[in-house]
């Protein structure tokens, strides 16, 4: 019995954080895009010459950082809010 409750409880996080990976990763790309440019800004000093290709790089390898990185938060905030609101529910404090 204590299985199938602790089976039942990791299905519910799995489905929570599935649901949080797509807004983490876009808020994560969106974030990932300002080092990018705050990088590209350094490095096109007037010692260094960097060319399209090369900037265009750096963005890019922000912006996926960044997107990998906010879909791994914005999952596990997911699981925590999940779990805290069926918490809350469970003890009528908040209705579900």
């Amino acid at each position: 019995m204590q299985d199938r409750s602790r089976n039942e409880a990791v299905r519910q996080a799995t489905a929570m954080f599935k649901q949080g990976i797509f807004p983490g990763a876009v808020a994560g790309a969106v974030l990932g895009l300002a080092p990018g440019i705050l990088l590209i800004l350094v490095l096109t000093g007037d010692t260094y010459h960097i060319g399209g290709a090369e900037v265009l790089g750096f963005i890019i390898m922000c912006i996926a950082v960044g997107a990998l990185v906010g879909a791994v938060i914005g999952g596990y905030l997911a699981v925590v809010a999940g779990t805290v609101k069926r918490s809350l529910v469970s003890r009528r404090i908040l209705r579900g």
